[in-house]
């Protein structure tokens, strides 16, 4: 039964990395025999989680269905989208308020769009804690709190400009905890840059990260005290709203 389970994950996951896919061509990425892969996808199309179109299948609408139940029962979402509105018509810049999930930051909510930046990031994307800013926020708290700091793996590289080194990623984050902001420029994708805050919500003992999305040019040109400064305002409203949250 695990092992099925498995293979119905991976049969997801290759739905979700790959777009709509034949059986073959779905068996062929992810090394599962087509057999195998058909008769996943017969019992998901049935229950719903994938739709066929002329023998090509793609991940259903009930997985949006689902994630936004995920989130609207978020208190934090309930809690913030009004202040991460707020801050990205303040400073005229794109905002996104991030969550960590499974060594991942995961875009919760956002507000504008910046024609500059190349990589649109979507709502529900889960990107490498190490290479944004709000990841790296994020993990300047993990390191804090954990006595083995972010561990000692390299992670992956996407950029020439990604941390991989485990010491310098450990020096980077003391950095973020002592100035309070984090910065990210090239690291996960050519061309965009970003600058995060983190914040601590519920008992505290979560937290999540308010990231403004910047084009390199902006990144050079605009000052990131000031920048840091909009986003902690901001930070400090979210967690004193979720401190005295019901």
């Amino acid at each position: 039964m695990v092992k099925t389970l498995e293979k119905t994950v991976e049969i997801i996951d290759g739905l979700d990395a790959n777009g709509p896919c034949t059986p073959s061509a779905l068996a062929a990425r992810t090394g599962l025999p087509r057999s195998t892969v058909y008769h996943h996808l017969s019992t998901l199309a049935e229950n719903g989680f994938v739709v066929n179109t002329d023998g090509t299948y793609r991940l259903a609408l009930r997985f949006l269905s689902i994630g936004e139940t995920v989130r609207r029962g978020m208190e934090l979402f309930d809690i913030a989208r009004t202040e991460i509105d707020e801050l990205a018509s303040r400073i005229d810049l794109p905002v996104g308020l991030y969550v960590s999930e499974y060594d991942q930051a995961v875009l919760l909510y956002d507000r504008g769009e910046n024609p500059s930046v190349p990589a649109t990031v979507h709502v529900g994307d889960h990107l490498p804690l190490h290479t944004t800013a709000a990841g790296k926020a994020l993990l300047s708290i993990q390191a804090e709190r954990e006595a083995d700091g972010v561990g000692d793996e390299a992670r992956r590289s996407y950029t020439d400009r990604t941390i991989t080194d485990p010491s310098t990623l450990e020096s980077s984050l003391s950095g973020i905890a002592d100035r309070g902001y984090a910065t990210a420029c090239g690291e996960r994708w050519n061309g965009r840059c970003s600058l995060a805050v983190a914040l601590a919500y519920g008992d505290e003992s979560d937290a999540a990260a308010i990231e403004i999305e910047l084009s390199p040019e902006q990144f050079d040109d605009l000052d990131h005290g000031e920048l840091a400064s909009e986003v902690q305002r901001t930070a400090s409203v979210i967690e004193i709203k979720s401190d005295y949250s019901p």
